[in-house]
């Protein structure tokens, strides 16, 4: 009799730890394992008369009962993890999709880095040199820096605002006399295509940390590495030809450009930009959900609001176009050969009026404006390609 009570406490005991299991939701090889041993002190005493023949009954209908809970409970399990999978990963693809609140914690900490480092670089030199950089275009971004290597001190203006840590260490690591700041953007990351929301949202940010210089008195020199510099071009935008300008920008089709752009942090200057960004605010939260592969109208990005800025002349801006011979866009490529030898050669050609990064790798390459050498798998400048066609100093 005593052995029979102190096997059904025990029962009872593993039944308690059996529905315990359940609900901490412990892996399916733990449960089994526990009605292994409901099993073994289930069929452990030897039969003995009648009343061992009722417990037997009775133990074996516990077991049963238990048996069906935990497969039925492991089944709901199943179900529950894979409907959780599910949301989690909807949940998690929302948040890749998603762009973070421009008030948000960590928007306003990169924007005091991006303000604070353009500062150093501004009190240093004058001029902050300013791009956007994602790991998608790092290709291009050491080809230009090769292209510009042999230009005095060019590099020493330049502010590289990377959206991802990596990308930021590798130019730190590679190139020391740039300034770099990592914003840590993953939504910014990855090759993000014209006219896609993406694409869109990073072009928001970038004039946004524009807004950020401009407002701590910082005179900006926005530019793009898809592009090639044969000459230096600063000496010209520097001079007293523009020293009454508040904006230096390029023409592209008539069109006041965003790809090259000088800005002095001038009260009219100020007032135009915050109006952009009002706009571009606007944009950020239309596009906030979309998936980065979203197609965005043309007409809805930062150039064209900028471009229609500029065309009223808002809040009494002064702007200078430079020289379209000298500031060429990526058409200059279509010329026949004999206009594109003719000189004196532009002092910079912007790759663009291509959409993937690809077929402007391909004509650089083509016209001899790529300057990483052929196979190398550090990125290693080719000095024969940039003696070939960029004018030092």
């Amino acid at each position: 009799m005593m052995q029979r009570r102190r096997r059904a406490v025990t029962l009872v005991l593993i039944t308690v730890s059996v529905y315990a299991a359940l609900q901490s939701q412990l892996d399916t090889s733990t449960l089994n394992d526990l009605l292994a041993r409901i099993s073994k002190v289930s069929t452990r005493a030897p039969r003995m008369d009648s009343t061992t023949d009722r417990n037997k009954t009775a133990e074996t209908t516990v077991k049963k009962t238990v048996e069906d809970s935990v497969k039925n409970t492991l089944k709901d399990t199943a179900k529950d993890t894979a409907k959780d999978t599910a949301n989690n990963t909807a949940k998690s693809t929302a948040k890749d999709t998603v762009a973070p609140s421009i008030n948000s914690t960590t928007a306003k900490k990169n924007m005091a880095d991006v303000v604070q480092t353009a500062l150093g670089v501004h009190g240093t030199t004058g001029l902050v040199l300013f791009t956007m950089l994602n790991n998608a275009f790092m290709d291009f971004a050491v080809s230009w820096l090769c292209n510009t290597a042999v230009m005095g001190h060019v590099h020493s203006h330049v502010m590289f605002v990377a959206t991802d840590n990596q990308t930021a260490k590798y130019l730190r690591h590679t190139w020391p006399a740039l300034h770099v700041v990592s914003v840590n953007s993953s939504h910014l990351s990855g090759d993000q295509v014209y006219s896609h929301a993406g694409y869109v949202r990073m072009m928001i940010e970038r004039s946004r940390y524009i807004q950020g210089m401009l407002q701590a008195g910082v005179t900006v020199l926005l530019f793009e590495v898809d592009c090639v510099w044969l000459s230096n071009p600063l000496p010209l935008l520097l001079s007293d030809r523009y020293q009454e300008a508040d904006m230096v920008a390029t023409v592209v089709k008539n069109r006041t450009a965003g790809g090259f752009l000088l800005l002095k942090p001038t009260p009219r200057t100020l007032q135009l930009w915050d109006r952009l960004m009002e706009q571009l605010d606007d944009l950020y939260e239309q596009t906030s959900t979309n998936s980065a592969g979203h197609l965005v109208s043309w007409r809805l990005n930062d150039q064209e609001f900028l471009s229609g800025l500029v065309k009223r002349r808002y809040g009494g801006i002064r702007v200078e176009h430079l020289p379209v011979p000298a500031f060429r866009d990526g058409r200059w490529y279509q010329l026949p050969l004999a206009q594109r030898q003719e000189r004196p050669l532009p002092v910079i050609i912007n790759n663009n009026f291509l959409k993937s990064k690809g077929e402007k790798k391909k004509r650089a390459k083509k016209h001899g404006h790529w300057f990483l050498k052929a196979g190398s798998k550090t990125r290693e400048c080719d000095v024969t390609a940039v003696a070939a066609v960029v004018t030092p100093g």
